[in-house]
């Protein structure tokens, strides 16, 4: 049986804070440490810090089968966001998206998304596959450590020479053996020399450079607000990009609002960031969150829509929206 030492010793490492008193009493009578653990790292506050579940899935096989039947019927989202059945049904249908070669070709050559396309969860499931079918040469860096799970590993690898992961802080998990380079670092402030990298991407990153980290146990400079510091982030990731490079970004899209931990880029805000890299070619794709599938669609569609903070409210939405309600997804060409 576990005690309040206990919760407080989790809390800390897991969260960087210090548990409430409704913390303890909730998590204090645990059976053992996995028990406990298992309840932490499940939280909405743990997910939407880190992006993952505490227990990473089993590495996907590099042929993964496409079972038969539609998005939909394969892949029902849980009743419940953002607990541990959420995460491993997020993860099953983001290593079939991430293999199935035609939904991929459809992402490169602006096709739709398959009729009932991830519906009822986060816009991971559309950013993970986008990012495979772009052009992943050469040096590779992951702005963000998007990529730091071993699912994606299996699909980034084999398409790059090589894979450098910068983040504030190091993480619960990581893959060295695996010939991953990991530097911890702002994005404002990169440790690179100039065009290191064939290919820089950064995804829902970006949204965070300049807001309050604390929520993730962090403590980064806001500066001179999360405009135009997101602005001096990708142009510090510019400058590590070799001439003829592609940058890849996606932040969430919808009405311009702000969360306190991040925040949700309108299409001013997005453009003036794209503009100040001045690139050669943008492509640019919308989806759009729906109960029933994303889709892709244009800014017009989505302009009004609100982000949904899991940790200022319900496990998910009126409409089941978990995260955000709409993503850009931009792959610029220099």
């Amino acid at each position: 049986m576990t005690g309040e030492d206990d919760v407080r010793l989790v809390y800390e490492l897991l969260l960087g804070r210090a548990p409430s008193l409704a913390d303890i009493e909730a998590h204090g009578q645990a059976e053992d440490w996995r028990q406990l653990l298992t309840a932490i790292a499940g939280s909405p506050e743990f997910v939407t810090r880190t992006g993952s579940w505490l227990q990473a899935p089993e590495p996907a096989p590099k042929s993964r089968p496409i079972s038969s039947g539609g998005w939909a019927d394969r892949h029902p989202p849980p009743v419940e966001a953002w607990t541990a059945d959420y995460e491993a049904a997020r993860w099953d249908l983001i290593a079939d998206a991430m293999a199935d070669e035609r939904l991929l070709a459809g992402m490169r050559e602006s096709a739709p998304l398959p009729d009932g396309y991830g519906g009822g969860f986060d816009e991971r499931v559309v950013e993970y596959p986008w990012l495979i079918s772009q052009q992943l040469r050469g040096r590779v860096l992951d702005a963000g450590s998007i990529a730091n799970f071993a699912p994606v590993l299996d699909r980034v690898l084999p398409l790059c020479d090589e894979l450098t992961i910068a983040t504030l802080a190091p993480e619960p998990a990581s893959f060295p053996e695996r010939g991953v380079s990991y530097v911890y670092a702002d994005l404002r402030d990169l440790p690179f020399r100039d065009d290191r990298f064939d290919v820089v991407f950064c995804l829902s990153t970006i949204e965070h450079v300049g807001c309050d980290t604390s929520v993730y146990g962090l403590s980064a400079d806001t500066g001179a607000g999360p405009q135009r510091e997101a602005v001096r982030a990708a142009r510090e990731l510019k400058r590590v990009l070799a001439p003829g490079g592609r940058m890849l970004l996606s932040v969430p899209f919808g009405r311009s609002s702000s969360f306190g931990w991040g925040r949700q880029f309108d299409g001013d805000e997005l453009d003036e960031l794209v503009g100040a890299l001045s690139p050669e070619r943008v492509d640019e794709r919308i989806a759009r969150f729906g109960a029933d599938g994303w889709r892709f669609c244009d800014r017009a569609e989505v302009a009004h829509v609100e982000y949904h903070d899991a940790l200022s409210g319900p496990l998910s939405g009126e409409d089941g929206a978990t995260a955000a309600r709409a993503v850009a997804c931009v792959a610029l060409q220099f």
